[in-house]
């Protein structure tokens, strides 16, 4: 059995992912609220630490990891933070 990885189809998820974590964040700050979670995406072929980077960059710091948060590696969730 041949397994075949399709690279396109990792990158749409991975961007789709950054624009949904974009998406939830407005949502979370038209609330009022300045944190939320979004569970580790497995569909991308990077690593989560990349999201966080990539969402960062692109939202030009205002949205972070929260550090108030302690670090549990088997957590499935990332916790982000509006400045």
């Amino acid at each position: 059995m041949k397994i075949e990885i399709n690279k396109n189809q990792q990158r749409t998820n991975y961007e789709d992912h950054v624009s949904s974590v974009i998406r939830t964040a407005k949502t979370i700050a038209d609330l009022g609220q300045s944190k939320f979670e979004y569970f580790k995406p497995k569909d991308t072929g990077r690593r989560w630490e990349d999201l966080v980077e990539s969402v960062k960059e692109t939202t030009e710091g205002t949205v972070i990891m929260r550090l108030d948060r302690p670090l549990n590696w088997s957590n499935e969730k990332i916790y982000f933070e509006i400045k």
